[in-house]
């Protein structure tokens, strides 16, 4: 079991419009999982934000 599932489109579309067939991806459970987790990370690892102050005039 992978992250992304993967179909041809149907070839009718393509053909309409005189064009190659597209592959299109999805994200299975596995992958979900997999892309919160990195996002989830990579939060943890950037730098937090100073908070800017604005200056009476």
């Amino acid at each position: 079991m992978g992250l992304l599932r993967s179909r041809w489109e149907h070839p009718d579309i393509p053909a309409r419009e005189n064009r190659p067939g597209r592959r299109l991806y999805e994200l299975t459970a596995l992958g979900e999982a997999a892309v919160d987790r990195a996002r989830k990370e990579a939060a943890a690892r950037a730098p937090k934000r100073a908070r800017r102050r604005l200056a009476p005039a």
